[in-house]
């Protein structure tokens, strides 16, 4: 079974993944708003840090469907909200490399054909943390869906 996780930053001593980073010493803040230890999400005005728990990101009316929530792109015709982003930036066509209709992460260029999300991604890496493998995705379409992501909880 796979136990893939995703990697949040690169550091001097190797790569870091997300469950690590975001209890990592020199990361966690305490929140401006609950007080608690947390990774802040951003930065008010004041450089005061809130955590994700207690950020209100602010929210856009998508130029596309009218849905009002958090933009994921702004366009030259204003925000798209999620659903909408992927349908315009990632259209889902076949993949050069394993032939399956999936969502386009690379478009075709030159001589490169368009490359699924899938198969977009390099080589496998490990985070220097906990130990644990980030998505080794490339060639995954000929394999079989992953596994579910393993959460590392830190207590």
């Amino acid at each position: 079974m796979s136990t893939d996780t995703r990697l949040a930053a690169r550091r001097a001593e190797s790569l870091i993944c997300y469950s690590c980073y975001r209890v990592a010493p020199d990361v966690v803040e305490e929140c401006a708003a609950c007080g608690r230890l947390r990774m802040p999400v951003t930065r008010r005005p004041d450089n005061s840090p809130p955590c994700t728990a207690c950020w209100a990101g602010a929210e856009h009316t998508c130029v596309i469907c009218g849905t009002v929530g958090p933009a994921k792109s702004n366009g030259p015709q204003g925000p798209f909200c999620a659903s909408c982003h992927h349908r315009q930036r990632k259209p889902v066509k076949e993949c050069g490399r394993c032939g399956q209709v999936r969502r386009i992460a690379r478009r075709a260029s030159g001589s490169r054909p368009d490359i699924c999300e899938d198969c977009c991604n390099g080589p496998a890496k490990t985070c220097s943390t906990c130990g644990m493998p980030a998505p080794a995705t490339a060639g995954r379409a000929a394999h079989g869906p992953a596994d579910p992501v393993v959460s590392l909880a830190v207590v």
